[in-house]
């Protein structure tokens, strides 16, 4: 039970990384920018029902706003509505093909969910479009390890930590590689 508990409580470390990354296109209507700013900071404050209400206002005036919905999606994973935050994962990805971070998200949110074939096409994708991630290859290997893919859990999990894996999860990673050995 052990694994599970990390698996969960990891994946939840890496939404802010990714909610904070996200950049608004220049150009796109200004009022949206700033309902979307304000989502980002109460976000940051750890206000996500605030958040959401934010990233809603940003979405009801410029729909386009791929960004809007990724971050919206990260708010609602935190607090744990997984099917609305790959809703939202998802349109971003509609809009945006290239978004590489609501890729990660769903791939994370889809992990928690336990839908590891889901998660890894999302991480693969990931990946593919920002190979020098390392917790990408980190979360990966664990969705690896969770569906007894030992060996690519192995070199994805060694990938991250030559990557330079943060220290949060780097310990995890190690503990996990010297299960799996």
């Amino acid at each position: 039970m052990r694994k599970k508990a990390i698996f969960i409580r990891v994946f939840f470390l890496a939404l802010p990384i990714l909610a904070a990354c996200a950049t608004v296109q220049i150009g796109t209507d200004a009022q949206a920018v700033e309902h979307y700013n304000r989502g980002v900071d109460y976000q940051a404050q750890g206000q996500l029902d605030l958040a959401i209400e934010e990233y809603s206002k940003a979405i009801a005036l410029n729909p386009q706003l791929a960004e809007a919905y990724s971050n919206r999606g990260s708010a609602y994973h935190y607090k744990g509505n997984l099917d609305q935050a790959i809703a939202d994962y998802d349109q971003a990805i509609a809009l945006n093909p290239k978004f590489a971070e609501a890729y990660y998200n769903r791939g994370l949110a889809y992990a928690s969910k336990s839908q590891y074939g889901q998660a890894l096409s999302d991480l693969n994708k990931y990946i593919e479009i920002d190979a020098s991630d390392a917790s990408a290859y980190y979360f990966r290997g664990r969705v690896y390890a969770e569906i007894g893919e030992q060996e690519k859990a192995i070199s994805d999990l060694e990938r991250a930590l030559d990557l330079g894996l943060d220290p949060s999860k780097k310990q995890d990673a190690e503990e996990l590689l010297e299960e799996l050995r």
